[in-house]
């Protein structure tokens, strides 16, 4: 409970004395990296997950990521999931997704963070996972409070450079809530574009050994470049200065077809056309500069 302005704290409290189990802290609230390092140095257990305040998680959801780890002498564990409404109403079927289990190496399952074959570009979560506790405390792995937005990336592959075999089931076991409200939405995605490139830049330093990651790293920075500019034509942002070290990053990337996997064709052909002329269309989008 980090200073919650409703009635977590009260039931919070209400489970504790319900099972033994369960223990609960009050701190302040320093945002949600502060918290789960609050949790990280308090956690007991052999295994570490984590789970958003608004959305589900299936009943077995523990049960299938702790035995698929067991059984497989697996490091960490990771499982699908199905995107929901508010009313926790799955928007997609997820009846296209191969339900399969398999072992990923190290490498496989980082550049799975960035680029996934069965969710496209959507695995670099914490909710769905499980991490051994002696991988993160043996090599002191916390969240970055100085980063907001893709903190839960730079953690996952903090953790998985040390990961030796992870266990994956495509199994949709978590119900991710899609909230217009949520932390992730309430500033908008162009507050994230700073904390993107930071991470990317601590990532890049960090992971980039292997080529398949760095293929999939760079997809996902040419990905988040690109959607932040085309945002900032369309809400006519005054920020220069973010515009400049996106368009920068977008001008280094090379040829985009090299990001085909990442990138959807129109993404693609803007891309290229504001590589060519990015001063025509400000103007055209009126652009204060």
């Amino acid at each position: 409970d980090d200073g919650s302005s409703d009635r977590t704290g009260q039931i919070c409290d209400t489970y504790a004395k319900k099972d033994g189990r369960v223990r609960v802290f009050h701190t302040k609230n320093f945002g949600a990296s502060h918290a789960r390092n609050v949790g990280l140095e308090q956690a007991q257990g052999e295994w570490i997950g984590f789970v958003d305040s608004d959305d589900a998680a299936d009943s077995f959801l523990l049960e299938r990521l702790y035995n698929g780890a067991v059984q497989a002498d697996a490091d960490s564990a990771l499982c699908g999931y199905t995107v929901c409404g508010p009313d926790l109403k799955p928007l997609s079927s997820g009846a296209h997704i191969e339900q399969k289990q398999q072992i990923l190496t190290g490498a496989q399952a980082l550049a799975g963070v960035f680029s996934d074959p069965y969710y496209r570009t959507r695995q670099g979560y914490l909710w769905n996972r499980l991490f051994k506790a002696a991988v993160i405390q043996e090599h002191q792995i916390r969240f970055d409070t100085d980063v907001v937005f893709s903190e839960d990336k730079l953690f996952i592959c903090r953790c998985l450079l040390h990961c030796q075999r992870i266990f994956y089931t495509t199994a949709p076991l978590y119900r991710y809530r899609t909230n217009p409200v949520s932390l992730t939405k309430a500033g908008g995605y162009l507050r994230g574009a700073r904390d993107e490139l930071r991470v990317f830049q601590l990532l890049q330093d960090e992971i980039c050994a292997d080529e398949q990651v760095k293929a999939a790293l760079y997809g996902w920075h040419i990905h988040n470049c690109i959607a932040r500019l085309y945002t900032m034509l369309r809400e006519r942002s005054d920020d220069q200065e973010l515009h400049d070290l996106l368009f920068a990053q977008l001008r280094q990337a090379g040829r985009l077809t090299s990001y085909k996997e990442v990138l959807g064709v129109r993404q693609r052909w803007f891309g290229r056309i504001y590589r060519r002329i990015p001063r025509l269309i400000r103007r055209l989008c009126g652009m204060p500069f």
